[in-house]
């Protein structure tokens, strides 16, 4: 086979940078679910239940509620101790959860209305609530360790989107799976140096949401993610080239990752 070829700025995601993102592309699957199924992978484990988290570092309750109320998710894993050297606090912003049916509970409707209206907000440009509270979430993670502790961001979807956002504001490592492309103005304009060599992201050939050459992509169809942008093509049984699972499948399938326990 011979290289695929760039498509819009995009290269095709090559063995060396997926074997260095799996461990994110995981992460950002499991931010999805309660973290029962995720098994310690490149050293990194999950930290437990994100509120129980913050009031273990000794967030303030009220600022808790106040990013409970705004309807985002994250789950947090840690690699490393406090002080070593490949000590490493992630961050997984949790995508847009569509309910499988009309009898899901009223909660999760909520919040399903909460992600989609964030969703659309990505694409209009709005600086709305969600966004505004995983600032404040990330700079009030970042306040309870020591200043040279090594943060990331990652997510798919929303969660991309999301971690996009805070990855340049606060200049963090990012990895971002099927986001929605970014058109709202940044905290911090044209301040990219720290996060464009830092900034990792990926498409899915296919995928309305991220695909440049998806019509609805087509009047900005220039890449405007922050950092390297690398593209995938799904698996001839993907039916959705969106779904987390299948962005992690075609990843570990890149960097031939048989050490890798699915």
């Amino acid at each position: 086979m011979g290289r695929k070829p760039s498509i819009a700025g995009a290269e095709f995601l090559d063995s060396v940078t997926a074997r260095a993102i799996y461990p994110y592309a995981l992460m950002a699957r499991d931010s999805y679910g309660d973290g029962g199924s995720f098994l310690s992978r490149g050293g990194y484990r999950r930290v437990g239940d994100w509120v129980a988290f913050l009031r273990q570092r000794g967030v303030d309750e009220s600022d808790i509620m106040a990013f409970h109320r705004s309807g985002f998710s994250a789950a947090i894993f840690a690699k490393g101790q406090t002080g070593t050297l490949d000590h490493e606090v992630v961050i997984a912003f949790r995508g847009t959860e569509v309910p499988s049916s009309l009898t899901e509970t009223p909660k999760v409707l909520i919040e399903t209305t909460k992600d989609l209206h964030t969703d659309v907000g990505a694409f209009l440009g709005l600086e709305i609530g969600q966004l505004e509270a995983a600032r404040s979430f990330a700079e009030a993670i970042a306040r309870t360790f020591p200043p040279r502790t090594k943060f990331s961001v990652t997510g798919h979807s929303l969660g991309g989107a999301l971690a996009n956002h805070i990855g340049n504001h606060m200049a963090w490592h990012t990895y971002t799976f099927n986001a929605p492309r970014k058109l709202w103005r940044d905290a911090r304009p044209l301040a990219y140096a720290a996060s464009q060599a830092s900034q990792i992201n990926v498409w899915t050939k296919g995928d309305p949401f991220s695909d440049p050459e998806m019509s609805m992509h087509r009047p900005w169809s220039r890449p405007n993610f922050h950092g390297k942008t690398f593209y995938i093509v799904p698996a001839r049984k993907e039916l959705d080239p969106h779904r987390i699972d299948g962005v992690v499948t075609a990843i570990g399938r890149l960097a031939a990752a048989t050490n890798w326990v699915e």
